[in-house]
């Protein structure tokens, strides 16, 4: 939503040092700074989760009014009297975070937290935060993407996007609440996905082994952390202020609900920490850019600042554990890279490659689109799935892995591609294999598929790649990817009257946008993406920008979505306050 922040050296003339902006951070109260920096993100988040851009220029103004001295104040009268705050805001959750992170590793820590608002510490924080929207991009990193040839610039573009994209385009609620009901309710509790995933990974019961490691049903476990969602989501609305959202105290939580104090003890524990734990993790040393690598924000982002008062780092974290924490928890539960976090992985792939047939194949749509899982005549997969419309064939192969830190945080360029080549590089060549083996040249090297009608008609292909991994939305990272594939395609030669059009590389968020809009209203997603490609061969669009150019696209939702969101509340309600005839199905 905000476009480029407004910087200290706009308003001052000068560009501050890592060293101005420490020596600021030296001189506040830890506690009091820490407290004053979350209530700033938590209201940043609800605005942004809200896509209100009204809201957050008043937010903008308001924060100005609070957090910006006299003299800033006054340059900023003078030199954007006339700009939208919307538009050019000083206060972003990739700054405030990064002033938590020097508060926490150089403020004052003897002081307990303040009872009265100390105006000094909040006018320091605000021009700490100017301070830091000029420390975001460095020098070099300006002349990486600014100097030298075209298609190098574009990957220094993309790798120094990865993470503040990442951070400033969190997951949507309803997307996670829906995800979480399908993947986790009625996926794992499948028989045949769960056989399936125990085949695949020695035996591993997902659930069970959730349940082992936290102590509690995954179900629950998901549900509770919901709850602590929308507890400090209230908490995050300014313009209705209701302070006692703005913190949990565990003694009171549970409130008129049939949780335990056990019940809730167990989730906190995989999402909470010490502040001593998280100063201690901030002080580790890191291959990674410290200016964005908020790992040890993302893994535990409750931390308490007094006695039965637990604060939020950041809203978008705790969202995240409706998906990848779930992942997640369970990884960092194993003490050490070993069998048990290789199964894990295995098994999360499974479970997201079934989360795409679920949603493709149940497609409620009136549009002659028509889902196989395909299989080879002589046996074994073919792709992944795939899709036929009329003469158009999608061809389909689902990536569920996630980047590894180094190359989501570390800015390194070498990195990045190494990772990104090993993980998703093989789709595109699978992809382009596939092809092959479907409408080679010479007809003796084609293969036939078993369970889809003949594909002697097709005469467009447009190739997709699904990933899941969210930070995979950034800008320019599909035409990376379409260029790796069609190195792979150009090694082979197809037969006439097949025209295989660019890749398309799809993250999760955008595809279950796609099948919903689909079946809602219409939304005909295989000419979309069709669309697409033929007027950008180079794939420099962005998916949801050209997806919302269709008045069909993402204005309404399905029966299906609706019967999967009210399941879910029946099973969250029921489990919560013991509604009769409504109990989830987990156990503590």
């Amino acid at each position: 939503m905000a476009g480029a922040y407004i910087s200290y050296s706009e308003l001052f003339d000068r560009k501050p040092s890592w060293d101005d902006a420490i020596a600021l951070i030296k001189s506040l109260p830890m506690l009091t700074a820490t407290a004053t920096l979350l209530r700033m993100n938590l209201a940043l988040r609800y605005v942004l989760q809200e896509h209100n851009k009204p809201n957050f220029g008043r937010l903008q103004q308001m924060m100005i009014g609070d957090f910006a001295d006299d003299e800033t104040f006054r340059r900023l009268k003078e030199r954007f009297a006339y700009v939208s705050t919307d538009q050019r805001p000083i206060f972003i959750p990739l700054s405030v975070l990064n002033i938590l992170r020097l508060v926490l590793k150089h403020a004052r820590e003897a002081e307990p937290l303040a009872t009265e608002d100390i105006p000094a510490v909040r006018h320091s924080l605000g021009t700490a935060c100017l301070m830091m929207n000029d420390l975001l991009l460095s020098a070099g990193e300006e002349r990486q993407i600014r100097e030298g040839i075209k298609d190098d610039r574009r990957l220094a573009l993309l790798v120094q996007s990865l993470a503040p994209f990442e951070l400033a385009n969190p997951p949507a609620a309803h997307h996670l609440f829906f995800r979480y009901g399908v993947m986790f309710r009625t996926l794992l509790n499948d028989p045949v996905v769960r056989v399936r995933i125990a085949n695949l990974c020695r035996g591993l019961d997902f659930q069970a082994e959730f349940t082992r490691l936290t102590g509690i049903a995954l179900e629950h476990w998901l549900h509770i952390v919901f709850a602590i969602y929308t507890h400090y989501l209230q908490g995050g609305n300014i313009f209705q202020p209701h302070l006692e959202f703005s913190f949990i105290d565990p003694t009171v939580f549970t409130g008129q609900s049939h949780l335990s104090p056990l019940e809730l003890d167990a989730v906190l524990k995989t999402v909470s920490g010490t502040l001593t734990e998280l100063r201690g993790q901030i002080a580790q040393e890191a291959t990674t850019d410290a200016r964005f690598d908020f790992v040890p924000f993302r893994a535990k982002p409750l931390v308490p600042i007094a006695t039965n008062r637990l604060a939020c780092i950041d809203l978008a974290f705790v969202l995240e554990k409706l998906h990848t924490g779930v992942h997640w928890v369970m990884h960092d539960a194993y003490s050490n890279r070993g069998p048990e976090r290789d199964d894990l992985f295995r098994a999360w792939g499974i479970l997201f490659e079934e989360y795409v047939h679920w949603l493709l194949s149940g497609m409620e749509s009136t549009l002659p689109i028509t889902y196989f899982r395909p299989h080879w005549e002589e046996g074994g997969e073919s792709f992944d799935g795939m899709l036929l419309h009329g003469d158009v064939l999608v061809p389909l192969e689902y990536k569920g892995g996630f980047l590894a830190r180094g190359a989501r945080y570390s800015g390194n360029i070498d990195e990045f591609v190494k990772d990104v080549n090993e993980k998703f590089g093989a789709g595109c060549h699978q992809l382009a294999w596939k092809l092959n083996a479907l409408f080679a040249q010479q007809e003796s090297q084609r293969k036939k598929i078993t369970n889809a009608p003949p594909l002697s008609h097709v005469r467009a292909v447009v190739p997709v790649l699904v990933l899941q991994d969210h930070i995979l939305r950034v800008p320019f990272l599909n035409w990376y990817l379409n260029r790796r594939f069609q190195i792979e395609l150009a090694s082979f030669s197809l037969r006439p009257g097949v025209l295989v059009r660019p890749l398309s590389v799809v993250n999760i968020f955008e595809l279950e946008t796609m099948v919903d809009s689909s079946e809602a209203s219409g939304f005909d997603f295989v000419y979309a993406l069709h669309h697409r490609c033929v007027r950008d061969e180079e794939m420099i669009s962005e998916v949801q920008d050209v997806m919302m150019q269709f008045p069909t696209y993402g204005r309404q939702q399905s029966a299906r979505w609706m019967r999967v969101y009210e399941e879910i509340k029946s099973s969250m309600f029921g489990y919560l306050f013991h509604v009769p005839g409504n109990q989830g199905s987990g156990t503590v």
